[in-house]
């Protein structure tokens, strides 16, 4: 649905906060708790739970513009930075769980649907992230 330069010029001036509905994730112990659209970027807060691997996982934020992105309507948004418990420790146990938040591009208008895509060449993928309004706020 096209957006107006006045609907897009209001939606700039507010942050929102929004629960995702995801329609699958490659990796089973990441999960996406909220995603914050602002006029100057998009940040999406994950939590990364291990649960199943008898050995110890080690994350590793490849800080390149290529790293962490966000893939709407064939164009890229891609991360500014990253912070919380990802930028301290980089190795988790079984049992470990760690909260960060990624920092993207902000895309041009309110997205529809869109994937989060870790690195060039594997890592996790979360697609088909639509955002439903919050009704706590």
């Amino acid at each position: 649905m096209p957006h107006t330069p006045d609907q897009q010029a209001e939606w700039r001036k507010t942050e929102k906060v929004y629960t995702p509905r995801i329609k699958r994730i490659t990796e089973k112990a990441l999960k996406v708790h909220s995603v914050t659209l602002a006029y100057d970027y998009t940040e999406v807060e994950f939590e990364y739970e291990e649960k199943h691997k008898r050995q110890d996982v080690y994350l590793h934020p490849d800080f390149t513009p290529f790293a962490y992105r966000i893939r709407l309507d064939g164009k890229e948004y891609h991360q500014l930075y990253v912070s919380g418990d990802l930028t301290e420790r980089r190795s988790v146990k079984p049992g470990d769980r760690l909260h960060y938040r990624i920092r993207f591009q902000p895309p041009p208008a309110h997205p529809g649907t869109f994937d989060i895509i870790e690195g060039i060449h594997g890592g996790w993928d979360v697609f088909g992230v639509t955002l439903i309004p919050r009704t706590d706020e």
